[in-house]
């Protein structure tokens, strides 16, 4: 059974954003991905949520192109927020949808061939050390071995530098990415 109170707090844990304005708060994510942003829709509605989609097309000027960007939005009470944001996955069925949902948001997946071989690797990275943590004991809870990376990098907005602490989690042959994909529910080949 996919929990979709569990998917909603892995997408939020990932790049959905809360929007607390004075008298109305919404739950929100932007995307370019129409499929991600129709299945947080769902998961939304499920929770009978009433949310709204969205699309526009934007200039990206650090890319220099235009790029279709599709918003979720729905106004939540403060019970229904705190429910999401409260949510602790611990069956592993929640623990696996929370895992779909954060993944959605913030995973990678790569397939590299060589001329003598194939490489696999799925990832997520995140500068959030208590969500690397849940994602480093979800995969312990579902039997996937792991890389564990830590960097520090400086990015620049405008004329502000940061310093940034990048935690990036890897699965990185075959089997391991196989078996994490069959428990999340998608295939490759």
């Amino acid at each position: 059974m996919f929990s979709q109170l569990a998917y909603a707090k892995g997408v939020l844990d990932g790049d959905g954003y809360i929007d607390n304005q004075v008298h109305n708060r919404r739950i929100c994510l932007e995307t370019t991905e129409r499929k991600f942003a129709t299945k947080f829709s769902a998961s939304l509605e499920s929770l009978n949520l009433k949310p709204k989609t969205t699309e526009r097309t934007r200039y990206m000027r650090t890319l220099g192109i235009f790029s279709h960007f599709y918003t979720v939005r729905t106004s939540v009470s403060s019970d229904e927020l705190e429910r999401i944001m409260l949510m602790n996955p611990s069956s592993i069925d929640e623990k696996i949808s929370w895992l779909c949902g954060f993944y959605d948001s913030e995973g990678t997946l790569s397939i590299t061939r060589y001329p003598s071989r194939i490489c696999y690797n799925w990832s997520i990275s995140n500068t959030n050390t208590e969500l690397i943590k849940t994602l480093k004991s979800v995969l312990g809870d579902l039997g996937i071995s792991y890389d564990y990376r830590c960097t520090r990098r400086e990015t620049r907005v405008g004329l502000r530098h940061y310093h940034l602490t990048v935690h990036r989690v890897q699965v990185q042959n075959k089997v391991g990415v196989s078996k994490l994909l069959a428990i999340m529910g998608a295939k490759f080949t």
